[in-house]
């Protein structure tokens, strides 16, 4: 019963020997074949037989078969399927590392008919364990560290060169610009200053020269006004000029103030703005309009920049009223503006008085036309320097008078 048994084995498979195995032959091979196509579609050729547990091709007759007993399982050089480590050749590590795998060797399994396919290293058993793994990770991190020194030399200089100690110097030089610069400015604003202002005392002395029998003190307060035009902030100066006789010693006087100051306020004109206290009393529109006055003449004053009303005790009150805004010194209407009035008055000998005798004889000239809540604080504007003036028995040449 055995024997016939046995035989009928051998009929049912005549191609292969019955290995000494613990299970049927029949068994392995498909387990095997059911690997293989799971594993690697490209590397499954159905009509190549293999030794079972070797890599070798059976290059042998129809009914060979193995005489050797072979154990599956405890082979070193083989994994549970038949297939062997072998290391790739070097080209293909190349690959692998430009792919991003470990420098070294790259395990593959061999198919019978000669192709690859790749195990990553990880899957690959290894006899010292973690220890090499560890090794490897850690000459991979040294790697890395090498070939990132040049980069971090690299950033270390970018953060040197831009560190903050680097830029101290600039704290130090560009205040010390800044200063210069306002320094170099504010000298050289002073000096045109004092210039124009050297100029102008010059101009002053020599009108002096020309007016002997004024009081000194009437020189310094034209200097001392015209100056005080380009103060900060800059504000018009009004000069009222007392006379008590009717010459041309007033005129003479008033237009060469005016030109001195237009010198010194940089005027293109080549005289003051005249206006004339009889004209400007028969406009009937100055007089219905006091506005109209001042729409019409600022662009004129703006000009010329130094204004000479004469006879103003001539002007009527509603026209006069315009002068509050041109004469204003906190809100005027041109800012760099020099304004000269002429005014006759009786008893100006009493030099003291000579301010409140022009705020009387204004006032005495204006007060039926006028507020008295407005009178005042025109007469106070117009008279804030009033200067007193005296005939000269030699006048000079004045051919600009009118």
């Amino acid at each position: 019963m055995i024997l016939s048994e046995t035989v009928g084995i051998k009929e049912n498979f005549p191609r292969y020997k019955v290995p000494q195995a613990r299970r049927p032959i029949h068994s392995v091979m498909e387990s095997d074949n059911m690997n293989l196509r799971s594993r690697s579609s490209r590397n499954q050729n159905p009509t190549i037989g293999w030794r079972y547990g070797s890599n070798e091709e059976l290059n042998r007759s129809e009914y060979e078969s193995d005489d050797e007993n072979i154990d599956l399982h405890t082979s070193s050089d083989s994994e549970s399927y038949g297939w062997k480590k072998k290391p790739t050749p070097r080209n293909f590590d190349l690959q692998q590392n430009n792919m991003g795998y470990h420098e070294g060797k790259s395990y593959g399994l061999i198919s019978p008919d000669g192709k690859l396919s790749y195990i990553p290293e990880s899957a690959v058993f290894q006899p010292a364990g973690r220890a090499l793994n560890t090794s490897k990770i850690a000459d991979m991190k040294k790697q890395v560290q090498h070939k990132n020194k040049p980069l971090d030399s690299i950033a270390n200089n970018a953060n040197k060169k831009y560190s903050p100690q680097s830029n101290n110097w600039m704290y130090i030089v560009i205040p010390f610009l800044m200063v210069s610069v306002i320094a170099f400015f504010n000298l050289y604003v002073n000096s045109e200053s004092v210039e124009k202002k050297t100029r102008l005392r010059d101009d002053i002395k020599n009108i002096r020269s020309e007016f002997p029998s004024q009081e000194n003190d009437i020189w310094y307060k034209f200097s001392s006004g015209i100056i005080d035009v380009e103060g900060n902030p800059s504000r018009p100066s009004v000069f009222l000029i007392l006379y008590d006789r009717a010459d041309n010693t007033p005129s003479c006087l008033a237009m060469k103030i005016a030109k001195a100051a237009m010198h010194f306020l940089n005027s293109t004109k080549s005289g003051p703005l005249v206006l004339d206290g009889v004209e400007l009393g028969k406009n009937m529109m100055y007089n219905n309009d006091y506005g109209e006055l001042i729409a019409e003449k600022k662009l004129k004053v703006e000009e010329h920049r130094t204004v000479i009303i004469k006879n103003l005790h001539k002007v009527p009150g509603k026209v006069a009223q315009s002068f509050h805004s041109l004469c204003d010194r906190h809100t005027p209407l041109v800012d760099k503006a020099v304004y000269l009035f002429t005014l006759k008055a009786s008893g100006i000998h009493n030099v003291e008085r000579a301010t409140a005798l022009a705020e009387e004889e204004l006032e005495r000239s204006w007060k039926k036309d006028i507020n008295e809540d407005v009178l005042k604080p025109l007469i106070t504007r117009i008279t804030d320097n009033v200067v007193v003036v005296k005939s000269e028995p030699r006048l000079p040449s004045c051919r600009d008078v009118v």
